[in-house]
């Protein structure tokens, strides 16, 4: 699904709600955390996510056409998230913690990377026109990283690795 400017607003709206709630809840004594979960990839992902079409694309040996190869995100591997909300739910932390790596990442750095994996460039196509509006996501990791005391096991270099290798088995066109 594309953001549009609306949805944007509608998705700024809940977090801010999201917010209200657990301080309101904290403020009744109740211990509340809130993993504010960033960019993930890896096994398993829907298809039609940027991982996988990077994969499914080099696989097959097609160009993709990357709309914003500029455009920075917070990547990381999803057993590291995983890894990261258990550790939340276990500490004393309260209140929001955001669950990323901490490292903006170029989506043509992240092409790039795939076709590395890949042992083959994964070659884009020409781009699709359209206005980015917002060129740079990176999560402040500090309370993860001090308070929590969790850091990311997987590089992206080793994430990715280990999502083109799960797609290399799993990339049945009729099943995904």
């Amino acid at each position: 699904m594309r953001r549009t400017e609306g949805s944007q607003r509608l998705y700024t709206r809940s977090q801010v709600r999201q917010l209200t709630f657990i301080q309101g809840s904290m403020q009744t004594g109740a211990s509340a955390a809130w993993g504010r979960v960033f960019f993930l990839y890896g096994p398993g992902e829907a298809p039609g996510r940027l991982v996988p079409q990077l994969v499914r694309a080099g696989l097959a040996g097609r160009p993709f056409a990357l709309r914003y190869p500029d455009q920075v995100r917070d990547y990381m591997h999803v057993a590291d998230a995983g890894a990261a909300l258990a550790a939340l739910l276990g500490s004393d932390v309260r209140g929001p913690v955001n669950i990323a790596s901490g490292d903006g990442v170029s989506l043509a750095h992240v092409a790039a990377e795939v076709g590395n994996c890949l042992g083959a460039p994964v070659v884009l196509g020409p781009r699709a026109p359209g206005t980015d509006l917002v060129p740079s996501i990176v999560a402040d990791v500090s309370r993860l990283r001090h308070e929590v005391g969790f850091a990311p096991h997987y590089t992206l270099t080793e994430g990715l690795r280990d999502t083109v290798s799960w797609w290399r088995v799993h990339n049945d066109p009729v099943l995904t």
